[in-house]
This record gives structure tokens, C-alpha cells and sequence, in this order.
């Protein structure tokens, strides 16, 4: 996908250039399509800091002193990764949603929200590894520059050919495979990530192997592939599959259905 995306961006580029100097007729439909593929990236440029503020009025940002023992979890996993530039970790109000995400605040400066659901199970439920895993994910998003401005430029080049998603699936196995090497076997995988489809109270009790060894149907029948082609994230039967291989393997690098 990045190989792809990097020769997409060079004939966008190339055709801007020729568009610029006006060596061939381009037709004005076109010639609008270029300047937004082009333009996107320095719009959205522009836009990060606004959108950190945004976000990080919101939120709570977790120190050695405000959520101290989620602190020493993040700390310990910077450690473990070699994290340059460590990012801001916050925690935000989900309403009932289960979520994280990593996202630059400035050409070099990098930040993660973590939902107050999500933490929920840390203190509440007593459940440590789930966080570790969602905070390690993220992570693995900065280790990889997953969002860094270079990244930005190339989804932004696939975007006419509806590629942009299948970057993002493929980024977020990535970031799932970072996670298990650092974690498993101590860490489940496939248990850390099933809050995101089973819910905070009965995550839990859900029995993975069940769920990962269903009817394939659910994984490769055609609808599913239509939706998961579609979507930004892996969709759950997919990518708890590839998580729970990861598991009971014991090897991380395992990848996951992309199409």
C-alpha cells in the first residue's frame, strides 16, 4: 500500500506540474481533482493544531500525578518501545464509546487520547492488560509513523481510488502486531481487543475461540468483504482472527485479511 500510494502521489504531483505549466489540455474536471489531491495534505496541515486544542480542551491529561497509576503503565510501555518524542496521553469522556487514537499535534509533536471507558476497566474491573494492549496499539502507530505528515500525503494520493481505507486496515494490523510483540504471551490479544466488540461488562466472558473459529462464511463471505472494504478499521471477525492466531501461536507476525 505504501508503494502504491508513493507512485499515485508522484503522477498526482507530475500532473499538477503539467497542469501548472500549462504543456497539455486538461480538462477543468480534472484539473479540480488534482489541486484538492494536492491541496488536502497542507489543508490538513493547517488544521492540527486546531484540532488538538479541540480535542484536548475536552480531556484529561495523565501525569505522575493525575491518574498516577495509568502513568506508570505508559511510562513502562514507552520504555519498553523506544518511543522518541514521547506523545501527551490523555483521557476523554467516550459516552458509552470504546475508543483510542493517536494523532499528531505539530510537525513533530504527537498525542493520544485514550476513552474513559476503555480506562474504566483498569480501575473498575481491575484489568490491566487491556489498557496496556489499546495504549502499546497506539504506540505502535507512532513507532511506525503511521501519522506522520508523510503518511497523510500518500492515504491522500489513494483517495480517488478508494484505497484510503484499506491503507488505514493495513496501518491498524500493523499497530496490533506491534502491540503482541511487545506484550504476548503475557498479554492476550484477542481479549484486549474484544472489548471493542463484545463492550466493557462482557468482554470478559466471551469465548474467543468460539467467536475465531466460526463459519468462515463470516470472515470471507463476499458481504463481508464489502463491508470490510469499506470500512477504516479491520472488521472484528477478521481482525480478532488474526489476534487470536497471534495467541495461541505465540508469533506475532501474523497478517491479517486485507481485502
Amino acid at each position: 500500500m505504501v508503494y502504491l500510494s508513493f507512485a499515485f502521489a508522484v503522477f498526482w504531483v507530475l500532473l499538477f506540474g503539467a497542469l501548472a505549466l500549462g504543456r497539455f489540455d486538461i480538462p477543468g474536471w480534472l484539473s479540480s481533482v488534482v489541486m484538492a489531491v494536492i491541496g488536502l495534505p497542507f489543508v490538513m496541515l493547517v488544521t492540527l493544531p486546531f484540532k488538538y486544542w479541540e480535542e484536548i480542551v475536552q480531556s484529561v491529561e495523565v501525569s505522575e500525578h493525575q491518574y498516577p497509576e495509568v502513568w506508570a503503565v505508559y511510562q513502562d510501555l514507552l520504555a519498553r518501545m523506544e518511543v522518541p518524542n514521547p506523545p501527551r496521553l490523555y483521557i476523554k469522556n467516550g459516552n458509552g464509546e470504546l475508543n483510542a487514537h493517536a494523532a499528531k499535534r505539530g510537525l513533530r509533536k504527537t498525542f493520544i487520547v485514550v476513552y474513559s471507558d476503555v480506562v474504566d476497566t483498569f480501575y473498575e474491573l481491575g484489568d490491566h492488560d487491556t489498557l496496556r494492549f489499546i495504549i502499546a496499539h497506539e504506540l505502535g502507530h507512532v513507532k511506525l509513523g503511521h501519522i506522520n505528515i508523510r503518511r497523510i500525503i500518500l492515504r491522500s494520493a489513494v483517495q480517488l481510488l478508494y484505497l484510503s481505507n484499506t491503507f488505514t486496515r493495513a496501518q491498524e494490523y500493523s499497530a496490533d502486531r506491534i502491540a503482541a510483540a511487545l506484550l504476548v504471551p503475557e498479554v492476550s490479544a484477542a481479549r484486549s481487543l474484544s472489548i471493542l466488540y463484545a463492550g466493557k461488562r462482557n468482554y470478559q466472558s466471551m469465548d474467543l475461540a468460539q467467536y475465531a473459529n466460526l463459519d468462515l462464511h463470516h470472515i470471507n463471505g463476499f458481504w463481508v468483504a464489502v463491508v470490510n472494504f469499506l470500512a477504516n478499521h479491520p472488521v472484528g471477525r477478521r481482525r480478532l482472527a488474526a489476534a487470536n492466531q497471534m495467541d495461541t501461536s505465540g508469533d506475532w507476525n501474523v497478517h491479517g485479511s486485507m481485502l
